[in-house]
């Protein structure tokens, strides 16, 4: 059984795979992983299918492995800009890059080249037109000199660790028949849409090899020196492959059909059931997305340093204001979301961030509020004794609920004044806007749109949105489960850099009747809650707004 799969998985590899309607392309690899000269060997074939209405004698493809060569590739200039100059200080030994030996097509190739202001493009012009409907392939062959991954994350490890993530070649996404022609700029905001992918990988056996994919088959050849891998999956936008010394990974199996492997550790408590929490957290999100078609998701620790939660338990986390299950289910639900939508939206993912970050920081917020509802920003700080005493119960910040966190740090910036519109495009916002101001405005906001519609319609609307994989408008989904006024938050609360500025102006008092005055400085709409207090108790709320 064993020689007749391996037989058949070797022609496959050979003549190249049928066609798949739903996918945009289809990706046949074969890869050698050369550790001591820090560079893969590829030969690939690429199966495109036009789906769009029109004729297409040009085509793109994505080649961010060469983004890492410097200046003047638009990664080393976007890094320089957040004063992250960690290309220009580098050997020329730890910088990437890819060489071409082939590119053939089953179609003429006029020429092919690179956009001369991304490098990290390739552009291949056909003599003949690909008709509506029609498939073509193409072979290459190339050498990519993996980075190091001091510049972005991916790449070569102080340790010889390997992590690869969009370093293949592949055909640039076409949405709405528009190409997205993205440079690599250090997000992980590869917008391809889900492809299928069959990889054959060679490398020292030294290493353990973790994907996101589906292994197949794995064997050991050449003496045991090396070891050889076989992956395929049908769903997945952004293949990734951890080389491994360490043997750092788990695989949790939470149920027949998907697993999740991780390096994200757990805590040391005995007492803590780590597969308890991460099915619990699985079974949350899927409440309110729809479960993506993958078989696996890559959760990986690096992601996470990346792109933290900001605040007191990252600020002073040599305390401990936080609980060891606290601690790690907040910080593993956030980096499971980060791959979760990565997977889950086909979506122009620099344009409309916005969509991922917010949904991502308003599900950290409902998970916070159902299991640790009490929690709060400074965490159990109010109880830090130094000589006998509790110094932080002197601030009010001890009442402030975790879930306002978010809140007060995008008011941080607001009130420096550094905030930008939500809505502008990753590559235009300054990395703290990009990393965690624009998600915690967006995430509060939804929590804020969440309350005034209340009935779950938001999470009605966001599983509906994620159903159509981001196809659908999420405000026209909204519009659709409401009658109440929506455009507020869409045209004013995510595209205005202001903050908003209520003030009472007037209180007048009648016998069993008080008339308020309210009004927004800059006349900016917004329903909002009043609420009325007696006593030092609330007597009374109200919503005021459609």
């Amino acid at each position: 059984m064993r020689a007749s799969f391996y037989t058949v998985f070797i022609f496959v590899l050979a003549l190249g795979i049928g066609g798949f309607s739903w996918s945009q392309s289809n990706y046949v690899i074969d890869a050698q992983l050369n550790i001591e000269e820090e560079r893969m060997v590829v030969s690939q074939k690429i199966e495109f299918k036009n789906e769009t209405s029109s004729p297409l004698q040009t085509l793109y493809f994505y080649d961010w492995a060469n983004s890492y060569q410097g200046a003047p590739a638009p990664l080393a200039s976007h890094l320089a800009n957040e004063f992250n100059r960690s290309f220009y200080i580098s050997a020329n030994s730890k910088l990437g890059y890819t060489q071409i030996n082939k590119i053939e097509g089953s179609l003429p190739i006029e020429q092919w080249s690179r956009l001369e202001d991304q490098l990290d493009i390739i552009k291949i012009e056909l003599k003949e037109s690909v008709a509506p409907g029609e498939q073509i392939f193409f072979q290459l062959d190339y050498i990519v000199k993996i980075p190091d991954d001091r510049f972005t994350g991916v790449g070569i490890t102080s340790n010889k660790g390997v992590f690869l993530r969009d370093l293949f070649v592949s055909v640039a996404p076409m949405l709405n028949d528009q190409w997205l022609i993205h440079s690599n700029l250090g997000f992980r905001d590869y917008s391809s849409v889900p492809n299928h992918y069959k990889i054959k990988w060679t490398y020292p056996s030294t290493y353990q090899l973790v994907s996101n994919l589906n292994e197949i088959h794995k064997e050991i050849a050449a003496g045991e020196a090396v070891k050889i891998s076989y992956f395929e999956d049908k769903n997945s936008s952004s293949p990734e492959f951890v080389f491994d010394l360490k043997d750092s990974f788990r695989v949790i199996e939470i149920n027949d059909g998907f697993s999740i492997i991780t390096d994200i550790a757990p805590p040391k408590n005995e007492n803590f059931d780590e597969y308890k929490a991460i099915k619990q957290i699985d079974s949350f999100v899927k409440q309110i997305l729809t479960p993506i078609e993958n078989n696996k998701l890559l959760i990986l620790k690096k992601d996470y340093s990346k792109n933290p939660i900001v605040g007191i338990g990252e600020a002073l986390s040599f305390l401990k204001p936080f609980t060891e299950g606290f601690s790690f289910e907040t910080k593993f639900l956030k980096t499971y979301l980060a791959s979760y939508l990565n997977e889950l939206l086909i979506i122009n993912k620099r344009k409309d961030h916005w969509i991922t970050g917010g949904i991502q920081t308003y599900i950290l917020m409902k998970y916070v509020e159902t299991y640790y509802p009490d929690s709060k920003f400074l965490g159990s700080l109010n109880q830090y004794k130094v000589l006998g005493k509790t110094p932080f119960n002197a601030f009010s910040a001890t009442k402030i609920g975790f879930n306002e966190s978010y809140s007060f740090i995008y008011e941080f910036s607001e009130h420096a004044n550094r905030q930008q519109e939500d809505t502008l495009g990753k590559g235009q916002l300054t990395k703290s806007n990009e990393l965690y101001t624009i998600p915690y405005h967006v995430g509060s906001g939804l929590s804020y749109l969440d309350s005034y519609l209340g009935d779950n319609i938001l999470n009605n609307s966001i599983k509906e949105f994620s159903q159509s994989r981001g196809k659908k408008s999420l405000q026209e989904v909204l519009q659709k489960h409401t009658d109440k006024e929506i455009n507020w938050f869409f045209d004013t609360y995510l595209t205005d850099r202001e903050a908003y500025d209520l003030s009472i102006n007037k209180v007048l008092k009648n016998k069993g009747m008080i008339r308020i005055s309210v009004s927004e400085k800059n006349n900016k709409p917004l329903p909002y809650k009043l609420d009325l207090i007696k006593d030092d108790k609330r007597s009374e709320e109200r919503r005021v707004g459609k």
